[in-house]
């Protein structure tokens, strides 16, 4: 946000179940959305998600704040996810 120039001031958060994420994206209730798990109902697909997370955070750790790596992989990553 503060890289377009917003501030938690010029957003209103509103706590949203999963399955009502995509019906408010829908009704264009909502801009944007974060789903942070997928659910005790998929316990393997949440054990995945956590995996990925913590190894996502592990490489941009040490590519962009130790910087005792290689920091290309993890900004090609980046890029590919649409990152400016």
């Amino acid at each position: 946000m503060q890289q377009d120039g917003l501030s938690a001031t010029d957003v209103e958060l509103v706590n949203l179940n999963g399955p009502d994420i995509p019906a408010a994206f829908a009704s264009k209730t909502i801009d944007a959305a974060w789903n942070a798990e997928p659910g005790k109902d998929q316990p393997e697909a949440a054990q995945r998600f956590v995996i990925a997370t913590v190894r996502g955070m592990r490489d941009y750790y040490h590519s962009f704040i130790k910087k005792d790596v290689d920091a290309s992989y993890v900004e090609r990553a980046l890029d590919a996810l649409g990152r400016e």
